[in-house]
């Protein structure tokens, strides 16, 4: 299935589109692998937007959906935005949102993250991992709720493309979403 990004969508399957992916991948020169991702076909590059945005859509988020038949978390309304749902079902599509309010949109730092979790997490960590080929680092447990955390079994892996730097992708996820998130704390080994 292809990429749906159309805001408030029942069907929305990602925020950001594969040209915004490269065009972000390819600008952000903390990513060692641009190369590596710019030779993916345009199936893997979905495919890995795909699960960024599922990722994504689990952490815990302020104000409201902007449509209760949305799928994904953003759009969202703010409670002091003008039109502000007052109960669950007011807006139920984008279509029932009043010409005379401003419809809420996907931020670009929401399109940021995905690309880092697609980039970061998705694509150089959980599909490149062979399963038990380093047992001492092989994930045992991966949680999403207030925070990503991954576990290893024995102890975090420690590293990520941003060790070196001593800036970790799970900094870099939070503080694009810290407007939305409230203070949110992404931990984990590699994230």
């Amino acid at each position: 299935m292809a990429l749906v990004t159309t805001a408030g969508a029942s069907n929305a399957n990602s925020y950001a589109s594969v040209v915004e992916a490269d065009a972000y991948i390819a600008a952000a020169t903390h990513f060692a692998g641009r190369t590596e991702w710019a030779a993916l076909t345009s199936s893997e590059k979905e495919f890995r937007l795909k699960m960024a945005a599922l990722l994504l859509n689990l952490l815990p988020y302020r104000g409201a959906k902007a449509c209760f038949e949305q799928r994904l978390a953003f759009p969202r309304w703010w409670r002091l935005d003008e039109g502000y749902p007052t109960s669950e079902d007011e807006y139920l599509t984008m279509d029932d949102i009043p010409s005379t309010l401003t419809k809420p949109t996907v931020p670009q730092e929401v399109k940021d993250a995905q690309c880092e979790v697609a980039f970061q997490v998705v694509h150089s960590v959980i599909l490149k991992s062979e399963v038990m080929a380093f047992p001492e680092r092989e994930i045992s447990a991966f949680t999403l709720g207030g925070s990503l955390n991954m576990s290893f079994f024995s102890g975090p892996a420690g590293a990520s493309l941003f060790s070196k730097a001593k800036l970790g992708t799970q900094t870099i996820i939070a503080a694009l979403l810290s407007k939305w998130s409230g203070g949110m704390k992404i931990v984990g080994g590699v994230v």
